[in-house]
C-alpha cells in the first residue's frame, strides 16, 4: 500500500475537497508563519511585545543609526509587515471565494 493511499491523500471524483483543503491550508501557513514579520524583528532584535505594530516605525531607524542593522534590512521588514497584513487581510476572502456551489 502506497503512502498516499494509506493517507488517503490521493485525488479523486470521490475526493474533490482534497486538492482545495491542501490549497487553502498552504496559504493559511503562508499567510500567517512564513510572512509573520515578528520573526524578522526578533532575528535583527528589534522586537518589543509592547506595541510590536510599531516597532519598525518606532525603533527602526534607532536600531539603523546603533548599526543593529542596515537600512536594507530595515526596508526588508517594512515590506515583510506589509505583505503579512496583505495576506491576512485577503485571506478569508480567498478561502470564502474558493466555496464550490453545486447544483
Amino acid at each position: 500500500m502506497s503512502t498516499t493511499n494509506a493517507l488517503d491523500l490521493q485525488l479523486s471524483a470521490t475526493n474533490d475537497l482534497t486538492a482545495p483543503a491542501v490549497f487553502i491550508a498552504f496559504n493559511w501557513f503562508y499567510a500567517y508563519c512564513v510572512l509573520a514579520p515578528r520573526n524578522f524583528k526578533q532575528l535583527y532584535g528589534i522586537d518589543h511585545n509592547g506595541n510590536p505594530r510599531q516597532d519598525s516605525n518606532k525603533y527602526g531607524s534607532e536600531a539603523v543609526k546603533a548599526g543593529k542593522l542596515t537600512q536594507a534590512q530595515l526596508e526588508q521588514i517594512q515590506r515583510v509587515e506589509s505583505a503579512s497584513a496583505n495576506s491576512t487581510e485577503g485571506f478569508i476572502l480567498f478561502t470564502a471565494g474558493g466555496k464550490r456551489h453545486r447544483r
